[in-house]
């Protein structure tokens, strides 16, 4: 007596690389269901302003840069600080901040935000006292422009409060935004004829 199982299990074998395909009825949408949603990744952006060294000028300009949009304030202020280390077009502005940028923590006390950085993101950087007060208030103007609840900027390095960042510009209390050191748009010329 012969037996069939080899030749079942030969024919389920074959027929196991053969997927079934729904037909177009099956796959048709019903109008009693919810077109589905996907997600491809995409994830809203937001335009903010950031503040660069002028190419030629003693002045910091604004420059429209663009981060994920988010409803927490700290993940936008890391964004923020990520985005100052990106070089913008050379012809809008240079940028202050090292390319390597290590967080260890950001906080927000009462609109004060307070950024800690690790030592080692300044462990080669030298720079005089105009380069470190514009790298220090790219920083601290930025924040003022795009956190809304902002109302001081306090740095911190390895958890503590420094005297400088670098040597030259005193980092040691809140800092507040300082708007004489940003590039204004020219006055309007005024027509003799209008007056």
């Amino acid at each position: 007596m012969k037996r069939p199982f080899p030749i079942l299990l030969l024919w389920l074998i074959g027929c196991a690389g053969n997927e079934i395909q729904p037909s177009a009825a099956d796959t048709a949408p019903n109008e009693n269901t919810p077109p589905v949603q996907v997600d491809a990744g995409i994830r809203a952006e937001l335009e903010i302003t950031a503040y660069y060294l002028h190419p030629e000028l003693d002045y910091l300009v604004p420059v429209k840069r663009t981060i994920f949009s988010t409803d927490n304030p700290i993940v936008r202020i890391k964004q923020i600080v990520e985005v100052l280390s990106i070089p913008p077009d050379p012809d809008e502005g240079l940028v202050l901040w090292p390319s390597a940028i290590y967080l260890r923590e950001v906080y927000m006390v009462e609109g004060h935000v307070l950024i800690d950085f690790d030592s080692a993101t300044f462990e080669r950087m030298s720079s005089g006292t105009s380069r470190e007060l514009f790298m220090v208030y790219s920083l601290v103007d930025t924040l003022y422009k795009n956190i809304e609840t902002c109302t001081g900027v306090r740095i911190l390095v390895d958890g503590r409060p420094r005297d400088t960042l670098l040597g030259q510009v005193d980092i040691e209390n809140v800092l507040h935004q300082r708007v004489s050191i940003i590039l204004q748009d020219e006055e309007p010329e005024i027509d003799i004829q209008d007056l």
